[in-house]
C-alpha cells in the first residue's frame, strides 16, 4: 500500500482557516458573504495552470516512491473567495488542467517536467496577495517551516549551469548520474595504479637482444 497525496489546491497564499473568520464575520453583520464575485485575472490564471500542473506530476511520481495519486481539495466551492479550491470552476475556467487518461502520467500528458515549468512560470509578484499579510503578524505567529531548498528560493537559478540550463528529470536521475561519475572515478583510479605498478616491476628486468639464445 503506497501513499496517496490529499488536500492540495492552488491557493498558495491564503491561509484559509484565517480568512474564514473574516467570511463569517461579513455574512453576520451584512448578510453577504465577502468577496462572493471574486474573480481570477488572467496573468494569476496563467500561473496557477503551471502550478496545477507541477503538483500533479510531483504527486504521480511512485517510481520515485513519492507516492501514486492524490485527490484535490476540494471539488466545489460557493463564491469567488475561496475560488481556487473550487475544482469544477477551475477546469470550466481553464486555470486547472483536465485530467490525463488513467494509462499515462501527467508528465506524459502535459509533455513537461517540475523543472521546465519553472523557467516556463514568469516571477510575476503582482499576482501573490498573501492573507494574512505577513508584515503584519507578530513575531510568533506560525507561518509554516522556513523555505531552505535552493530551487525554490533562487527561483531556479540553482539549476542553470553556466547559460544553459541543467535539468534534473529526478532524483533518481541525478543519483544515478553521481553513481556513474564515481564508478569512473573509481575505475580510473584502479587503471592508474596498475599500469604504474606494472611500469616500477618491469624496471629490474634484463632486456634480450635479438641474439640473445633461451633454453627450455
Amino acid at each position: 500500500m503506497q501513499r496517496l497525496f490529499g488536500e492540495w489546491s492552488v491557493s498558495y497564499d491564503t491561509l484559509v482557516v484565517l480568512k474564514l473568520y473574516d467570511i463569517t464575520k461579513g455574512i453576520a453583520e451584512t448578510g453577504i458573504a465577502p468577496e462572493f464575485n471574486r474573480t481570477i485575472p488572467p496573468d494569476r490564471q496563467r500561473f496557477l495552470i503551471d502550478f496545477a500542473q507541477a503538483q500533479m506530476i510531483a504527486y504521480e511520481a511512485a517510481e520515485l516512491g513519492t507516492s501514486v495519486g492524490w485527490f484535490y481539495w476540494t471539488f466545489k466551492m460557493e463564491g469567488g473567495v475561496f475560488a481556487e479550491w473550487d475544482f469544477l470552476r477551475g477546469i470550466r475556467e481553464g486555470w486547472l488542467p483536465t485530467f490525463p487518461t488513467t494509462n499515462i502520467t501527467s508528465e506524459e500528458a502535459f509533455q513537461t517536467t517540475c523543472h521546465n515549468l519553472i523557467f516556463r512560470t514568469d516571477d510575476n509578484m503582482s499576482i501573490v496577495s498573501e492573507y494574512p499579510d505577513p508584515d503584519n503578524l507578530p513575531d510568533n505567529t506560525w507561518m509554516g517551516d522556513p523555505i531552505d531548498d535552493d530551487v525554490v528560493l533562487s527561483h531556479g537559478d540553482s539549476l542553470l549551469k553556466g547559460k544553459r540550463v541543467h535539468f534534473s528529470n529526478s532524483p533518481r536521475d541525478h543519483r544515478n548520474r553521481l553513481l556513474g561519475v564515481a564508478a569512473l572515478i573509481f575505475f580510473g583510479v584502479a587503471i592508474s595504479h596498475a599500469f604504474f605498478r606494472n611500469r616500477r616491476n618491469r624496471k629490474g628486468y634484463t632486456s634480450l637482444g635479438p641474439s640473445t639464445e633461451l633454453s627450455v
